[in-house]
Order: C-alpha cells, then structure tokens, then sequence
C-alpha cells in the first residue's frame, strides 16, 4: 500500500498505518459527554412516512462543524443492533412493529440509538479536529472524507487484476470507505501526538506499574506456562516470582500511560466542545 503523502491533504490516501487499524480500533475507552445545546424541539408527526426525505441541513454541529444526515444514519446503523440486545437483555422484548418507539424504563430505544450516535459523533468530530489542527487533513466534511472511494476502488481493482497485494478490501462502500478513513486518521493522530509528548517521571511510571501489576502482569502458578510465552516472561516467573518486574515490562506501561494521556486529550476537547442538535432534522430521524 502507498504511504501518505507528505503535507495537508483533503481526504487520505490509503496509507500503510492502515494495517494497523485493529490495534487503533482495539482501543474502546469511555469518552466524556458533550454539553449540548438544545434548539426548540419539534416532535415528528404521527405515521410520518419512514422513506420520506429528511429536511436539508445537518443534524447537528460540533463547533462549526456539521454532522449530515448519511454520517448519522451510517453511525445508527452500526448501533442497531447493540441497542436492539440491550432492550431485549432488560425488557425481554422483541422487533415487533412498534419496538423502536415504545417507552421501557425512562426511554425509547429510538432516544438510546440517537443518544449513542450522537455521543460517538461527538468524539469522532473532536478527533478529526484535531487531525486537521495537525494538518493531517484538510477537509473534514463527510462528502470530503469518502470523495476518494472511487479512485480508491479502481486501484484496488487494478491491483487485484495486476496480482498485487491488497491490504483489506479489495472494493469499499461508502460505509466501509469512510470507517476506513477516519481509522486511519485516528491512528495518524494518536502517534503524532504521541510524538510530541515529555517521557513521565520514573515515579509516575513506577505508580501506574502497580495500578496494572495485579490484571496485566501476573506470573502464572507454577507449573502452568504457556506454551510459546517469552523468554524473559518465562525466566522472571520461573524464578518464583508473583508478578513480572516493572525493568521487563516498563515499554508496556510506558504505552499505557501515552494512551491514557490521548484519551484525556480526547475527552478533554470533547467536555469543551459546543454540540447544537438540529432538531428540525434529528427529531425526523427514525430507525428504518
């Protein structure tokens, strides 16, 4: 795959960081919830057709940024059916006709399915900021963001035509086009910051060790290592040894203090940022 190419950039090319999208993508952490400035609210009409068009304008905007309706429906989709287990998980109900709109508890599981959108879009918007504040990306609109699928396919096409590799999909849709991007952004944007941080005080590092010491590096009974574990695992645990010593996992907890530090960044931004809800647009959305 070809590297990114140097400098601001309106949509990114495909880049070989992308390989490393599962790591990125294996990074689920709680993000802080935005204040949200609410508009004067208008309720949808009762039996509203669920294919008529949504009304133009974004649902809603981060800053000054907006949010579409293809993003927010794309990110909706992709929360269905989590939504879905939850209220059958607590309420033992099924998707019958009316299941997104009948009230359980305090809410619908329509309200829980934009909640949770919104939130994600939130962060999502905040990190591509970011990106762009680092001249990672030029443009962050949605429209800008999967402006280069079709040239991307074509060279994956050619490229499987050629027998070439081809690092993942060898065709994109616009949901998978646009996931892509935005992982790859991220991960661009978590080692460029990452990049330009100050190594922690030795104490610092030592205080997180023990925070982590008793989940993440534990030395097994005796007698029952693993097959395959490294040599220098094997050799502090076979030594009798409760927990492997911070000198043989100080890069791992070096890490783990550079990602908690990102994802305060993240949530940091996210507390400060200005969220308006369109609710011209928002309160029409329905879980088709």
């Amino acid at each position: 795959m070809r590297r990114p190419e140097a400098g601001r950039r309106s949509v990114p090319r495909n880049s070989a960081r992308g390989r490393r999208c599962t790591t990125w993508a294996a990074l689920v952490l709680a993000a802080a919830v935005a204040v949200i400035v609410v508009h004067q609210t208008s309720a949808p009409p009762a039996g509203q057709d669920p294919a008529a068009p949504l009304p133009d304008g974004p649902v809603l905007t981060v800053g000054t940024d907006p949010v579409d309706s293809r993003e927010f429906l794309l990110q909706m989709g992709t929360n269905r059916a989590e939504v879905f287990q939850y209220f059958y998980d607590h309420y033992g109900v099924r998707d019958t006709a009316g299941f997104w709109t009948t009230p359980h508890g305090e809410t619908t599981p329509l309200a829980m399915l934009k909640q949770r959108t919104t939130q994600q879009l939130v962060r999502l918007t905040v990190q591509l900021q970011l990106a762009r504040a680092r001249n990672l990306v030029e443009d962050i609109t949605y429209g800008a963001l999967v402006a280069g699928m079709p040239e991307e396919n074509q060279r994956r096409t050619a490229a499987v035509a050629q027998h070439r590799p081809v690092y993942g999909l060898t065709s994109f849709t616009e949901e998978t086009y646009f996931n892509h991007v935005t992982t790859n952004l991220a991960v661009e944007l978590k080692q460029s910051t990452e990049q330009g941080m100050k190594p922690p005080p030795t104490a610092v590092l030592h205080q997180l060790y023990e925070q982590l010491r008793e989940q993440n590096f534990s030395c097994p009974p005796p007698g029952r290592q693993q097959h395959g574990e490294s040599s220098a695992k094997s050799q502090y645990c076979a030594d009798g040894q409760q927990y492997l010593p911070f000198v043989a996992v100080e890069p791992q907890v070096v890490q783990r203090w550079k990602d908690d530090q990102f994802e305060s960044l993240i949530a940091a931004n996210i507390r400060a940022a200005h969220v308006e809800i369109n609710h011209m647009v928002f309160d029409k959305i329905e879980a088709q």
